[in-house]
């Protein structure tokens, strides 16, 4: 089993979302399901992108963010 194949089938969070073809076919521009003139307009260009970033690195990001962001008085 090749290095795609293994990342296809695995649990972990990285290789990216599993998304309903609905959701798919907004961000993706060469989506066509069954359908697809039902689903409505696709997302805006910047939201596209946004959307395909996996959700535990838009996490981790907040995280990093909220964490950045509070004052800690602490020693």
């Amino acid at each position: 089993m090749g290095t795609r194949e293994s990342l296809k089938n695995s649990k972990s969070p990285w290789p990216g979302n599993t998304v309903s073809p609905r959701r798919h076919f907004k961000h993706d521009n060469y989506r066509y399901p069954s359908g697809w003139r039902e689903m409505g307009s696709r997302f805006p260009k910047p939201l596209q992108q946004l959307d395909r970033i996996p959700n535990g690195i838009k996490g981790i990001g907040a995280g990093i963010a909220l964490g950045l962001s509070t004052d800690c008085e602490c020693n």
